[in-house]
């Protein structure tokens, strides 16, 4: 859900070689990033099944490759609204890079948001957040979004806290959403303060922020600000386009 999350199914090709890949298959895995990267991603799955079951019958098939391209499954299926699926896909890419595989773990976040499995989805969220020593923005920022629906206010601020240091691309939403915590806790000047902020950073654009701030500086403050905190339980893009800044 992030503006600067373009598809990119980028792996390297060093699997591909005269020994181990006919052009056949190098075709089909260039054809599924072609695809992927125009949003085609049921052509993109055929495309890189392909690819997999051709890996898996070679002796030759580096464990990273195949994580990669697990990982592609993973997010294809995840784009298509089959999460369960893409948790499968997912989870092996995971063991094949021995756990160290960041976006993976993201991703497989994601679906499990998409699931409603929460515990699972806040356990794969904090090992990204490991994997990437901490200055994770987005990974922070989507942790908040589960603090959000758990009702646990404390631990979504100090998750929104470290989106907007880590730079996440929502850091607005991060502050308005701290403006409402803020609110909630009965600080109203702090409230102000953030959504302000929230305002300011998104050039004036993010009309909850807006509305919020009318409020704060209105003197009825007696009304239910925690239903002011739904609107940050959707996305702004569609789930899962920033899973592929990176790879």
């Amino acid at each position: 859900m992030r503006v600067f999350f373009t598809i990119l199914f980028i792996v390297s090709m060093f699997a591909f070689n005269a020994n181990s890949q006919t052009g056949f298959v190098q075709t089909a895995f260039e054809r599924g990033i072609t695809n992927a990267h125009a949003g085609q991603f049921e052509k993109a799955l055929t495309d890189f099944e392909i690819v997999l079951v051709n890996q898996q019958i070679s002796n030759k098939t580096s464990a990273a490759f195949l994580a990669k391209i697990n990982y592609n499954i993973g997010v294809c299926l995840f784009r298509l609204n089959r999460s369960t699926d893409a948790v499968s896909y997912l989870t092996k890419s995971i063991q094949l890079s021995k756990n160290n595989y960041r976006n993976a773990f993201y991703v497989l976040a994601m679906a499990h948001i998409e699931l409603q499995n929460w515990q699972a989805a806040k356990d794969a969220f904090r090992r990204s957040i490991k994997l990437q020593k901490g200055d994770d923005g987005e990974s922070w920022f989507d942790l908040g979004r589960v603090y959000l629906h758990e009702a646990d206010y404390k631990n979504a601020a100090v998750a929104f806290q470290n989106a907007i240091r880590g730079k996440s691309v929502d850091a607005a939403t991060a502050h308005n959403n701290i403006g409402v915590i803020s609110a909630m806790n009965g600080d109203w000047h702090e409230a102000e303060k953030q959504f302000e902020t929230a305002l300011a950073m998104s050039g004036g654009k993010l009309q909850v922020a807006q509305r919020n701030l009318e409020f704060c500086r209105s003197n009825n403050f007696k009304g239910d600000l925690v239903a002011k905190l739904e609107f940050i339980k959707n996305k702004n893009l569609k789930a899962g386009e920033k899973a592929y800044r990176k790879q």
